[in-house]
């Protein structure tokens, strides 16, 4: 991509990215690398990649799953990379008609921690049966537990959601106007190997996000949008602040925090809506 935003071609970083890659890398905001993964429909299924801060390949790993799945993110702590393997499997007897994936029962639902510095193997947590399209942020807790914060689907709304939306190009933005995903907290404690769920709301929201700069580590705030809110989560006191956005249905978000005000709270959040004026996007 040029400067102004032309488009050259894809980047394959010499030949040595052979997968595809996931539309939400993690750039670790303390060392500069940019975390990512590519998916398979043929072994290996799932391929984790690294980029040192200069922007080389340095890394790049198969991770051992049982088969192809419909994994749309990933989180990143300081120490490790958290999987999401869920029951949402390719079906190639689906191919042309929409998004070739379905609910399978009998793919259990699990997380995965692995180490970034490339020791030791993958360790599953198994957890309730659900999907996550989006992350908002994990974190490594004093006690060494893993904290993940996503927005969760349960079987029977994501069933509801998907016949609406697996024919659409983009699905998690069409999931997100359903308002049928819901905060959700995981905590997985490695002493014991056992996991702890907790709702953290009953709205219907999307696209969870914090500040960048936060990524990895404990965030206070963290946002999402609704149908027709964005939502400040307050996840100390768990206070929140809703904000209406009247006759607009947010579709994409990013925050970001001024140059001179990095740790505070000040800074915004932009978000892209579709609206009935041409199709415009603001």
């Amino acid at each position: 991509m040029t400067p102004d935003l032309d488009t050259l071609g894809p980047c394959d970083f010499g030949g040595r990215l052979t997968t595809g890659m996931t539309a939400h890398p993690k750039q670790d905001p303390v060392t500069g690398e940019l975390h990512f993964f590519g998916c398979s429909f043929t072994p290996p299924y799932l391929t984790y990649h690294r980029l040192c801060a200069a922007g080389d390949l340095v890394e790049s790993r198969g991770v051992p799953v049982a088969g192809p799945t419909m994994m749309h993110d990933f989180a990143l702590t300081q120490n490790h990379v958290v999987w999401l393997d869920l029951p949402v499997v390719f079906d190639p007897a689906l191919a042309g008609r929409g998004l070739p994936y379905r609910w399978e029962d009998s793919h259990r639902a699990r997380l995965g921690v692995m180490r970034r510095d490339g020791t030791g193997s993958v360790r599953w947590y198994g957890i309730s049966p659900c999907y996550l399209f989006h992350v908002g942020n994990a974190r490594e807790d004093t006690g060494g537990r893993i904290v993940l914060e996503a927005v969760r689907y349960s079987p029977g709304v994501f069933a509801t959601t998907w016949a609406q939306v697996s024919g659409t190009g983009d699905p998690a933005s069409a999931a997100a106007r359903t308002s049928g995903g819901h905060q959700h907290r995981w905590t997985l404690d490695p002493a014991t190997g056992v996991v702890a769920e907790e709702p953290l709301d009953d709205r219907g929201v999307e696209f969870p996000t914090i500040n960048d700069e936060r990524t990895g580590r404990t965030s206070r705030y963290l946002y999402t949008v609704g149908d027709d809110t964005i939502i400040k989560y307050d996840t100390l006191t768990q206070a929140l602040l809703i904000h209406p956005i009247r006759g607009e249905s947010p579709a994409r978000r990013s925050s970001y925090p001024p140059p001179t005000t990095r740790g505070k709270t000040t800074g915004g959040c932009c978000l892209s809506s579709p609206t009935a004026r041409a199709n415009a996007r603001t």
